[in-house]
């Protein structure tokens, strides 16, 4: 069941039409990020690779050798939003992990470069901290770059990390009728939003390239899985087939569906997220 808040906050998303946004917001030739605010802004840490800010946070008990690489999420489309900040943070307090979440490249930049970029990061986190103290993963657009930085780790014959956190995960750009049916439930996303954005980010590429849709993938052997959904998540279908071919090629380590929630709940501002960031703070710390 979810509070009274968190139906609030979906009327809300409806009255202001937010599932339609998105569309609009891709004719914006670029989307700005935002910045931790008020306490938060003494917590979260700063840095730079590449060009691209990285925001890194360490539970109040202190600086963890452990580090969780979390992509954020947003289409592709946009980069961090206020949102991000206080459940990343709620995390690392609950896991005792330190956190790190990198401003990606997006637009206009293309697929590649995000791939590229979102690869070369990791890889120093992992250089720096070795692979048995980081765990690699991501929200919805960020969960599909996550499985795709372990595909490409996999290609070059590195090592992957045991274990990944999908929260919410997009992936299937197909954008066909069974990967993104009409859900009139859904308060945050909308099907011709979601796929614009896929295909302003595909451009040219193959949509069931694994890269592009890693439910297309070759599952066994890259990382044990644990998996988050909303069963009122536009995008459920989809996760919930890759789910099983997950669990046919014995990498679901966990499989989380939480029947009265939609798209992306874990960054709404209500309590209801809370249940979510315990069970993924679990993983993390084991």
């Amino acid at each position: 069941m979810t509070t009274l808040k968190y139906k609030l906050f979906e009327a809300f998303l409806r009255t202001m039409k937010h599932r339609d946004r998105i569309f609009a917001d891709l004719e914006k030739p670029r989307i700005g990020s935002a910045r931790p605010k008020g306490k938060l802004a003494e917590r979260f840490v700063q840095s730079k690779f590449k060009g691209r800010t990285v925001w890194t946070v360490h539970p109040l008990s202190g600086e963890s050798q452990s580090r969780y690489v979390h992509f954020h999420g947003g289409a592709y489309v946009y980069r961090l939003i206020d949102i991000h900040f206080p459940t990343i943070a709620e995390l690392a307090d609950e896991s005792g992990v330190t956190i790190v979440m990198p401003d990606y490249p997006i637009h206009p930049q293309n697929a590649q470069e995000t791939h590229g970029w979102s690869h070369d990061y990791f890889t120093s986190v992992v250089q720096e901290h070795s692979l048995e103290n980081v765990t690699i993963g991501g929200c919805s657009a960020g969960a599909n770059l996550a499985l795709a930085v372990l595909q490409m780790r996999r290609a070059e014959a590195l090592q992957n990390p045991s274990d990944t956190i999908l929260w919410s995960p997009w992936v299937d750009l197909t954008m066909t009728a069974d990967a993104v049916p009409h859900n009139p439930k859904e308060a945050l996303l909308s099907v011709r939003g979601i796929v614009a954005s896929g295909e302003r980010f595909i451009k040219d590429r193959d949509p069931k390239d694994p890269l592009i849709s890693p439910i297309f993938a070759a599952l066994k052997g890259l990382s044990e899985f644990h998996i988050f959904t909303g069963q009122k998540d536009l995008l459920y279908p989809q996760i919930n087939a890759f789910a099983d071919k997950a669990k046919e090629a014995g990498v679901l380590k966990t499989y989380k569906v939480e029947p009265d929630f939609g798209h992306y709940w874990m960054f709404y501002p209500t309590k209801d997220r809370h249940g979510t960031i315990r069970e993924t703070a679990e993983i993390l710390r084991q």
